[in-house]
């Protein structure tokens, strides 16, 4: 266990850095392999109540920890340090936690998907004073005044805190928030917007902005988590929406915005009504989501391409059916190859995710699905190897052990026992599907 700075910690929080941690891997050529805004920190940042000195630090845009480092070396001392992390960049945000601890003796907080399924991991590292569970919104501000009040902090809904003999104490249960419209806005001006867009445009030729419209996916794919934001969909309303999406063109000079609900079509009747909205207020703005199979019709596709859709991902993952109703996506080949040819049919640009290697793939299976995306056509692709993170169904069944418990790079290998193939068969595979969709695509692809 790392050493714990506690007998210095502040009894006041007034100045605190939120710090997003790098994902530090092999640069490739495809896009979206880039930094976005991480929007859950940001609206943490936008609802924390008072008035605080709050500064933003993503170490993403790096190259090497070299980098990361400097920017450590560099930085002043803050009251409270504010993490978020995915499982992926896990690794990194201890690194970086560990730094600042040698001569900070500020508060360490950490949030995010990874906390939430592992807690008991991330707190006995002895890095991190207090995680936030679930949505941080509400819990991250109570915090502060917990501490600024001298009140306990076990008491607050939805923490973990490692007490100062080491250990770990959970806080009451909180539930979903309910009312999305009662949230601010993401703090983006705390961001550096211009540094994401410029990357944003550089790779797509479109200033592009993220926005999340919902929360909570009904589905049950295995290889997902929804720890987070649990299994009932939530919804802001429609001019919320539409408000934010003002917001982004007419303060950052957005003229594309990307959603990245789980399954933006997931409720038809939400979407018919943004898309009601999005023509009644005339933005002009195009867009693209994400969405399953079995969640589109023509009728569909046609009015969101009426209100500016573009693009629209599918995840397609597998071509095989064993495959798929193994990673209980609850689709079919056929309903994949459907849902291709009416987007096609409407103009759109239709994008696939395909994940290889999940357990029970076999060459057969494999070739099924480099058959599918040469069906398909997609515009975009993007091709992972199955990994099973933390706080998922796959993890549950099929995770094999990995040195430290860290999760450090998803894209590039796989922590799934593979019976009857090779990781060769695997790479194999995805360069197949990159010959298939490069003439395709033309001049951008999904990695």
């Amino acid at each position: 266990m790392s050493g714990n700075v506690l007998r210095s910690r502040p009894r006041r929080i007034e100045k605190i850095l939120f710090i997003a941690p790098p994902l530090m891997k092999e640069r490739v050529e495809f896009y979206p392999d880039f930094p976005t805004p991480p929007l859950g920190i940001a609206y943490v940042m936008a609802n924390l109540e008072g008035d605080y000195k709050k500064e933003y630090l993503d170490l993403s845009f790096h190259e090497s920890w070299e980098d990361v480092e400097g920017s450590i070396n560099r930085l002043g001392d803050y009251d409270m340090y504010a993490f978020t992390s995915m499982t992926p960049s896990y690794a990194f945000a201890r690194r970086v936690a560990e730094r600042i601890r040698t001569w900070s003796g500020g508060w360490f907080v950490i949030g995010g998907s990874h906390v939430t399924v592992a807690a008991m991991e991330v707190m006995g590292s002895g890095l991190f004073d207090i995680g936030v569970l679930g949505e941080g919104e509400r819990t991250f501000s109570e915090i502060v005044n917990a501490i600024n009040n001298g009140e306990r902090l076990e008491a607050v809904p939805g923490v973990v805190v490692l007490q100062d003999d080491g250990a770990v104490t959970y806080g009451p249960g909180r539930g979903y928030i309910n009312g999305l419209d009662s949230l601010s806005y993401p703090a983006r001006g705390l961001m550096p917007m211009e540094k994401y867009l410029a990357l944003f445009k550089q790779i797509t030729g479109r200033r592009g902005g993220t926005l999340i419209s919902s929360r909570g996916c009904p589905f049950g794919c295995a290889f997902c988590s929804r720890e987070i934001f649990g299994r009932k969909l939530r919804h802001r309303s429609p001019g919320n929406v539409a408000g934010e999406i003002e917001t982004l063109m007419e303060r950052y000079g957005v003229d594309m915005v990307h959603f990245v609900d789980d399954t933006l079509t997931a409720n038809r009747k939400f979407t018919e009504s943004l898309c009601a909205t999005l023509q009644e207020r005339q933005l002009g703005v195009e867009w693209q989501c994400e969405s399953r199979v079995d969640c589109v019709s023509n009728e569909l596709l046609e009015t969101m391409k009426s209100a500016g859709l573009i693009r629209i991902m599918f995840g397609v993952e597998s071509g095989d059916e064993g495959i798929l109703n193994r990673m209980g996506k609850g689709i079919t080949p056929a309903q994949v190859i459907k849902a291709f040819d009416m987007a096609h049919k409407a103009g759109l640009e239709a994008g696939a995710f395909i994940m290889l290697g999940y357990p029970g793939e076999t060459r057969e299976s494999l070739s099924k699905t480099v058959d599918i995306v040469g069906r398909i056509k997609p515009d975009l692709i993007s091709v992972s190897f199955a990994n099973a993170l933390p706080g998922t169904r796959f993890h549950e069944e099929f995770a094999t052990g990995r040195e430290g418990g860290l999760y450090v790079d998803y894209h590039l290998e796989t922590n799934v026992p593979l019976e009857n193939l090779s990781f060769g068969d695997l790479d194999k595979a995805r360069s197949e599907i990159f010959d298939i969709v490069r003439p395709v695509s033309g001049s951008f692809r999904l990695s």
